[in-house]
C-alpha cells in the first residue's frame, strides 16, 4: 500500500490522500495517527482511515512526515462508528475526529506529558546490619534533622527484607519529618537516600474499602429480572422508574453481571454536576474498576484515560458525559443512559451536533453491547419506541421503601399579587412552608431557571431593554459583580446609568434570577445558610462538588439553583422544593415545550422527601389552569404522553417524522436573508411541503452573525440518506454561487 487517506481536524472536505514513504510501509496501519503538511505552511495530525495503491490524478500528493503511533488508536468497528457520526449528523470526518480525540492528541494543545512526582528511596541495597549502622552514625552525628528524616523514611517505606518497600513521596517525607529539602539533599550527598522521578496518574485513585451490593427490594428485583429477560431478544430496554424508586441499585446489579462476563460498562450521565455523588456510590461497590470522563477534565487527564482504555488492563467501568461514547472500548457489554430524556445529551455546537443517547444505541449495536435507558420522565421518542415494540419496557412505579411521592401544590402568584400578600418573590404558601421546614431542621431546594439578578434592564422613558452589542438579546444584570452580561456570547459591560437609545437615566430592572432570590432569602430567613448552584457559582468541577457535599452534610439550609439541581441528585433531608416561576418554563415557543416542562417540573419535584416523611413541592405560577400541572401533580406520564403523541402526529413532528434544521448565517443580515430565501425556494421545488421557512430563530442575531432557519421534515417511509444527499448537493451548489462565499450553512439533524 503506497497511499493513505487521512482524516484531518479541519472543517472542510472529507478525506485527504498522502503518499507513504518506503520506510513506513511495513509499520503503517489503519487507525494510527501521523503528521502531515497541509497547505503552504501548516502541519496537522491526521488519522489514517484507508490504505491503498491508487494515486490521485487531480493533484500531486505530499508524503506523510511522521508516524505518531506504534499501533492503531481505534478498532475498525469504532472507526466505522465515527464514520456514521459524520454521515448521519451531516458534518465532515474532521469534525467527528475533533469530537472523538482530546485536543493534545490532535496536536491542538500542548503535547501530552506524563505527570512526574519526586520520590525517595535508599541509595543502594542496604543489609539489615548496614541500616542499623547508618542509623547509629546519624544519631551520633551533629545533625538531629538528618536522623529524623532517615527514621521517617524507614517508617513510611515500612521497609522489610521480605517485601518491596512502599513508595515514599518526597513531599510526604519532608512533611512527616518536618525538615527542609536541604536535609534531604545532605543525605543524598552521603549516598544514603536517593531522589528519583516516578510517573503518577492525574486521575485520583480510589483508596477505600468496597462493600457488597445492596440487596434489591421486591419491586427492584422484579425490574432487574425483567430487564435481563428482555435483553434476550431486545438490544435496548427502557426502565421507567419514578424518582427515588432505586434505579441506580438496579443498574449496579446489571453492571456487576456485565463485569462477571469480563465485559466493560459505559454509564452515561447528562450533567457533570451529577458525577461526584454517583462516583462515590459506585466506587463503594466497584472501587478501582471505575473511572470518570467528562469535559471538565483537562486535556492531559483525558489523554490519560484514553491511554488506560487502550492498555491491556482498561477500566472496566466508565462513568461519563456525552463525549465518553468516543473512548476506545475493546469489549463493551452494557451502556446505561441515565436520565435519557435530558437535552444535555444533544451537542448543540460545534459540529458534530450529535445526540449521545441516539449515538450510544448505534455504538452498542456495532460493538455487540446492550443498552439500558433510564428515566422517571422518558422522552416522547423513547416512550414511543417502547410502545411500538422497538425497545423493551420495564416499570418501577414505587419509591424505595414505599416512601410516598411528594405532595405537589400550586401557588397562585396572580392571586397573591392582587391581595398584596407576596413576600418579595414568595407566595404566602411557599414562605410558610420554608419557615416550618427550617424550624424542623430540614433543608429546602429553590428552583429558578434563570441565573443572574434580573433578566433584563429596561428604560422607563423609551421602553427599550438594554441589549447585547453582538446578539439580539437583552443583557442580564448580575448584581454581585454589578455587570450586564450576555449569556450567549459572553459580552460584559458595567451596569449602565443611561439608556443608550434616548440618554434617559430612568432605568429599571425586571425579571427574577438566582442572585435576586439569594438576596431575598437572606432577608426573609436571616438565620439560615443559603447558597446558589448555577454557572456563576459552580464554574469548576471542584466548586460543584463542594456545594453538593456541603448540602449533603447539612451545612447549607437552602440551596437555590438552575437546572443543575433538578437532575438526579439524591439528598435525604429535603422536605420542601419550591419552583419560583413555572410560567417561564411552560411558555416557550417550541413543539417540545410541554414535554420539557413536564420533565423539568417532575424531576425537580422528585428531589423532595426521598427518605422518611413525605416531601412537599410548591409550584408558583400565574397559570394554575394549565393542564401540564395536573399531569405533574398526579405523576401522570401516560396522559402527558398520549396528549403529546396525538398533537405530534397531527402537526407532523417527531417521533412520526424526522427533522433536519438547516441553519443559514452570515455577518451581513441581507446576505443571510437572501441566501436563506433562495435555498428555501430551491428545496421546496425538490421536497415540496416537507420544507418550512425560512424563519427567524428565537435568537436572530448571535455574536455578530445573523441567522435564518429552514426545517425539512421527512416521513418514516422516505429514505433519509437520499434526502441528505439531495440536501447536501443543493447547499454545495448554492455555496459556489458568486457572492455566497461569506455564507455559512450548517445542519442540525434531529434538533432538540
Amino acid at each position: 500500500m503506497k497511499f493513505a487517506d487521512l482524516i484531518l481536524p479541519v472543517a472542510v472536505g472529507d478525506l485527504y490522500t498522502y503518499s507513504i514513504p518506503q520506510e513506513m510501509q511495513s509499520k503503517i496501519f489503519i487507525g494510527m495517527r501521523c503528521k502531515v503538511s497541509f497547505g503552504p505552511s501548516k502541519t496537522y495530525i491526521g488519522l489514517i482511515r484507508h490504505l491503498h495503491d491508487e494515486e490521485p490524478k487531480e493533484y500531486k500528493v505530499k508524503p506523510i512526515k511522521e508516524l505518531i503511533d506504534e499501533s492503531p488508536l481505534y478498532s475498525e468497528k469504532q472507526l466505522k462508528f465515527n464514520d456514521w457520526i459524520s454521515q448521519y449528523y451531516m458534518c465532515t470526518y474532521g469534525d467527528a475526529f475533533k469530537a472523538a480525540l482530546p485536543a493534545s492528541m490532535r496536536g491542538e494543545e500542548e503535547t501530552y506529558k506524563p505527570k512526574l512526582e519526586k520520590c525517595v528511596r535508599l541509595a543502594k541495597d542496604f543489609s539489615e546490619e548496614e541500616l542499623a549502622q547508618t542509623s547509629d552514625k546519624l544519631s551520633l552525628g551533629r545533625s538531629r534533622a538528618q536522623e529524623k528524616l532517615f527514621l521517617a523514611y524507614l517508617n513510611l517505606s515500612q521497609i522489610s527484607f521480605q517485601e518491596k518497600p512502599k513508595e515514599v513521596k518526597q513531599n510526604d517525607l519532608l512533611r512527616v519529618a518536618n525538615v527542609s529539602s536541604s536535609v534531604l539533599k545532605a543525605l543524598c550527598n552521603k549516598k544514603i537516600l536517593q531522589v528519583y522521578s516516578e510517573e503518577v496518574s492525574r486521575i485520583p485513585k480510589f483508596e477505600g474499602e468496597t462493600q457488597d451490593l445492596y440487596k434489591l427490594s421486591e419491586s427492584q428485583e422484579e425490574a432487574y429480572k425483567s430487564i435481563k429477560n428482555q435483553f434476550e431478544d431486545k438490544d435496548t430496554v427502557l426502565l421507567y422508574g419514578v424518582t427515588s424508586s432505586g434505579k441506580t441499585e438496579v443498574y449496579t446489579h446489571l453492571i456487576n453481571d456485565t463485569l462477571k462476563e469480563g465485559k466493560q460498562v459505559l454509564y452515561l450521565l447528562p450533567e457533570i454536576a451529577l458525577t461526584s455523588q454517583l462516583t462515590e456510590r459506585l466506587q463503594s461497590f466497584f472501587g478501582k474498576d471505575l473511572t470518570v470522563y467528562h469535559s471538565k477534565f483537562s486535556s492531559q487527564e483525558r489523554v490519560e484515560v484514553w491511554k488506560k482504555m487502550q492498555s491491556k488492563n482498561p477500566y472496566p467501568i466508565v462513568l461519563g458525559a456525552r463525549s465518553s461514547i468516543f473512548l476506545p472500548f475493546n469489549n463493551l457489554g452494557l451502556i446505561i443512559i441515565d436520565e435519557e430524556h435530558e437535552t444535555s445529551y444533544k451537542q448543540q455546537s460545534p459540529a458534530p451536533r450529535y445526540h449521545a443517547r441516539d449515538a450510544a444505541l448505534v455504538l452498542a449495536k456495532r460493538l455487540g453491547a446492550k443498552c439500558l435507558l433510564g428515566s422517571a420522565t422518558p422522552s416522547i421518542e423513547s416512550a414511543h419506541n417502547s410502545q411500538t415494540g422497538k425497545y423493551g419496557m420495564v416499570k418501577l412505579e414505587k419509591r424505595y421503601s414505599n416512601v410516598e411521592l411528594p405532595e405537589i401544590i400550586l401557588a397562585d402568584t396572580l392571586e397573591a399579587r392582587k391581595r398584596n400578600s407576596m413576600k418579595a418573590s414568595f407566595t404566602p404558601l411557599l414562605y410558610t412552608s420554608i419557615k416550618e421546614s427550617l424550624e424542623k431542621g430540614k433543608q429546602i431546594l429553590l428552583f429558578q431557571n434563570r441565573r443572574g439578578y434580573a433578566s433584563f434592564v429596561k428604560c422607563d422613558s423609551c421602553g427599550e431593554p438594554l441589549k447585547c452589542k453582538h446578539c439580539d438579546i437583552s443583557l442580564t444584570y448580575h448584581k454581585f459583580s454589578n455587570k450586564l452580561i450576555c449569556h450567549h456570547c459572553g459580552f460584559t459591560q458595567d451596569m449602565a446609568h443611561q439608556c443608550p437609545n434616548c440618554d434617559s437615566n430612568e432605568l429599571s430592572i425586571h425579571g427574577l434570577g438566582t442572585e435576586k432570590i439569594e438576596e431575598q432569602v437572606a432577608k426573609l430567613f436571616p438565620k439560615s445558610v443559603c447558597k446558589r448552584m448555577d454557572l456563576d457559582t459552580a464554574g469548576t468541577k471542584n466548586k460543584i462538588d463542594t456545594i453538593i457535599e456541603d448540602f449533603q452534610n447539612h451545612k447549607i439550609d437552602i440551596l437555590i439553583g438552575t437546572q443543575m439541581i433538578s437532575k438526579g441528585l439524591d439528598f435525604d433531608n429535603v422536605s420542601v422544593v419550591g419552583v419560583m416561576n413555572a410560567d417561564s418554563i411552560i411558555n416557550f415557543p417550541d413543539f417540545r415545550a410541554y414535554e420539557r416542562a413536564y420533565q423539568l417540573l417532575a424531576q425537580v419535584a422528585g428531589r423532595a422527601g426521598r427518605r422518611g416523611e413525605r416531601g412537599k413541592v410548591i409550584i408558583q405560577t400565574s397559570e394554575i389552569e394549565n393542564p401540564i400541572f395536573s399531569y405533574v401533580i398526579n405523576n401522570d406520564f401516560n396522559r402527558m404522553y398520549y396528549y403529546q403523541v396525538k398533537e405530534r402526529k397531527e402537526f407532523v413532528y417527531p417521533p412520526f417524522y424526522r427533522m433536519i434544521e438547516i441553519i443559514v448565517s452570515s455577518k451581513n443580515e441581507s446576505s443571510s436573508n437572501s441566501a436563506a430565501k433562495v435555498l428555501a425556494l430551491q428545496l421546496k421545488q425538490l421536497f415540496g411541503i416537507r420544507i418550512s421557512g425560512p424563519f427567524d430563530p428565537l435568537l436572530h442575531k448571535v455574536n455578530n452573525k445573523y441567522y435564518k432557519h429552514i426545517i425539512l421534515k421527512i416521513e418514516p417511509q422516505a429514505s433519509i440518506s437520499k434526502a441528505k444527499r439531495i440536501l447536501l448537493d443543493t447547499v454545495n451548489n448554492l455555496k459556489h454561487q458568486k457572492g455566497r462565499s461569506q455564507i455559512s450553512i450548517r445542519f442540525n439533524v434531529d434538533p432538540q
